[in-house]
């Protein structure tokens, strides 16, 4: 139950999947040989292609051999799926110290840390199935933040190009 908890907080920090996207993933949306997981995204009734961190991969090698069923990734011993709450995670969360928790900021922290990566909203939408970038909008204060940065180097890249041609 333990190493299911930590599995599933691994998949959704480094997919930026719903929770129901992840604790009810099927192994036939699993491509381990090519990296790639084709998440179907109810809420938004859409399908992402989200190519595997190299520990989700270890991860999902892992659960495929040890897997009891061909169906769910998340099972009990019976092979049946799993009935997730997602109570333990949250209790894990507390006993670290971690309050005012919920499931959801997982997902937040996947797009919180594409956006100060570098990507643009527009990629975040598209990883997190966003089918409006409205929607991404919250994360629009790190990519300011970011974007006023490059602006900065860009202008003193070009200043030191004009002062080198002036002289």
């Amino acid at each position: 139950m333990y190493q299911d908890n930590y599995d599933l907080v691994v998949l959704l920090l480094d997919t930026g999947a719903r929770y129901s996207e992840i604790a009810n993933i099927k192994w036939s949306a699993i491509d381990l040989e090519n990296g790639i997981i084709n998440l179907w995204r109810p809420k938004v009734r859409n399908e992402s292609i989200i190519y595997m961190t190299s520990r989700v991969k270890e991860i999902l090698t892992r659960r495929y051999s040890d897997r009891v069923s061909d169906d769910h990734l998340f099972t009990n011993l019976d092979g049946q799926q799993r009935g997730y709450q997602s109570k333990g995670i949250r209790s894990a969360f507390q006993r670290a110290g971690i309050t005012d928790f919920k499931i959801h900021d997982l997902r937040h922290t996947c797009a919180s840390r594409l956006v100060q990566a570098g990507l643009s909203l527009y990629e975040v939408a598209s990883i997190l199935g966003h089918t409006d970038v409205s929607t991404t909008q919250i994360y629009a204060h790190l990519e300011r933040k970011d974007v006023s940065a490059k602006a900065r180097d860009v202008l003193e890249n070009l200043h030191r190009l004009t002062q080198g041609e002036l002289q």
